[in-house]
């Protein structure tokens, strides 16, 4: 009678242990994919701010520290952004006088571009 007791605990305890392990790993992995989402967002808002902080910069004249309506030369440390944060780093491609492109690349893997011109700041286009 004793040794079918015993067995008994250790079977229920198996199984709470195991139930116990499944659980965990499901709010793991469903945390980390929140958190991927989240990282992805914020870059996006990242590169939108960036295209609203370079219109702004590149309107305004050269004798007051801007671009005087060119892109060109752009970099984020004129509008105090920094280069990389937690979840991405950001890098501008294709400075032209009227256009350039704001490149967020998230920790994550995915890649966020978004075209600025001086009147306009594309949707972001997200690939991997």
């Amino acid at each position: 009678k004793m040794g079918q007791q015993q067995l008994l605990l250790l079977v229920l305890g198996a199984i709470v242990v195991t139930i116990s392990i499944a659980v965990a790993i499901n709010v793991f992995i469903s945390r980390s994919g929140a958190i991927a989402e989240q990282y992805l967002n914020d870059t996006i808002n990242d590169c939108l701010r960036i295209g609203q902080l370079a219109q702004a910069w590149a309107r305004k004249p050269v004798e007051l520290g801007g671009g005087g309506w060119s892109f060109e030369n752009f970099q984020l440390s004129y509008v105090s952004f920094p280069e990389s944060t937690n979840y991405a780093k950001y890098e501008i491609n294709l400075a032209t006088r009227d256009s350039m492109i704001i490149v967020g690349l998230v920790t994550t893997g995915q890649k966020v571009a978004v075209t600025v011109t001086h009147h306009e700041i594309s949707k972001p286009r997200i690939s991997r």
